[in-house]
């Protein structure tokens, strides 16, 4: 189906899917503060991500930076 004729409730009935709405998704989990590591990526790079003036390439710098922090934690 091209994107253009995309369309949920034509995939519900398509498929003879239905959809669950107001429940949550996501376990109610509580917040923790970000590591020194992550906050110091983030400072350095997120200027570079609002600069690229794409959403996708903002949002795959943003996860590369999370990646890298992950790596350096890990060894």
């Amino acid at each position: 189906m091209p994107y253009d004729n995309f369309s949920l409730s034509r995939v519900k009935r398509d498929f003879n899917l239905t959809t669950v709405e107001n429940q949550s998704f996501f376990p109610d989990i509580p917040p923790i503060e970000p590591s020194f590591y992550l906050n110091s990526a983030l400072s350095e790079g997120l200027p570079l991500a609002i600069a690229t003036g794409s959403e996708k390439a903002r949002l795959e710098l943003i996860i590369i930076l999370g990646m890298l922090v992950w790596m350096i934690r890990e060894g």
